[in-house]
């Protein structure tokens, strides 16, 4: 009926850059912190300083233009490239946003944030089979990183490995047991694999963590209406409805013979 999505919930003048395959293959040094020997080291600081807090206000163009005047003057500095990096990130700029990450990974290897917004940044840009790489490195920095889980299994789905989304989800559902979005995700891949009964438990459970999840009602309607439960796909279509779903709505004109 219609086609099952994930939920996400995140021009570049330079070349492609290819992520790093692993953590174990980068250099052990590291340049966190400001550490970068420079002559005009606290003037770098105080750039950067200034960038922060303009990003804070939103006012990101300013932010990446004093990032790269810290930069200039300290060219070890990773923060600075990861806030310009954020700061890219924030206005869709994925390839510029990219590079700057990966800039940070190459000054400092052992930062997970680092590689996760990376690996957002890939992701956003289409690019998920190396979105994989960069959250991989992140839980190997930091293994409880529930959130890194919980992207890595967006990414695995859009390269339709179902089963290593599935681990992603549940692990991400192992360190936020409440975690509505991760219980959805995996309602999401059973329906698509054509485990229909597991897909309405698991959107269930969605809804069970979020009454206000019309995506869960939307999508457990499809799966009860493929299984022949009509009068029960009606009613999640209608609760979906009243939460603001139009596609729903549009599935009761189709599907319910209601007056």
């Amino acid at each position: 009926m219609m086609k099952s999505f994930l939920l996400f919930n995140f021009k570049s003048v330079f070349k492609k850059q290819e992520p790093h395959t692993s953590i174990k293959d980068r250099s052990k040094g590291s340049n966190q912190n400001f550490q970068g020997i420079h002559p005009d080291a606290i003037e770098a600081i105080a750039y950067f300083k200034r960038g922060v807090q303009k990003a804070k206000i939103g006012d990101h163009h300013s932010a990446i233009a004093i990032f790269s005047k810290a930069i200039e003057i300290n060219p070890n500095m990773a923060q600075a490239y990861f806030k310009r990096g954020l700061s890219c990130k924030y206005l869709g700029d994925y390839s510029n946003a990219i590079i700057n990450f990966v800039e940070t990974i190459d000054l400092d290897p052992n930062d997970p944030m680092a590689y996760y917004h990376c690996g957002v940044a890939r992701l956003s840009a289409g690019e998920s089979k190396e979105a994989i790489l960069d959250f991989s490195n992140a839980i190997e920095l930091k293994s409880k990183f529930k959130v890194a889980y919980y992207k890595r299994g967006i990414a695995r789905f859009n390269t339709k490995d179902y089963l290593g989304a599935i681990r992603d989800f549940e692990k991400t559902i192992e360190i936020e047991p409440k975690s509505s979005m991760a219980y959805y995700n995996l309602g999401i891949i059973k329906k698509t694999v054509g485990n229909l009964s597991e897909a309405i438990e698991n959107f269930d459970k969605a809804i069970d963590f979020n009454n206000y999840a019309y995506w869960a009602y939307h999508h457990r309607g499809i799966a009860k209406s493929i299984l022949g439960d009509i009068t029960g796909a009606c009613l999640d279509w209608t609760k979906a409805g009243e939460m603001g779903s139009e596609i729903s709505y549009q599935l009761i004109k189709r599907y319910c013979n209601w007056t």
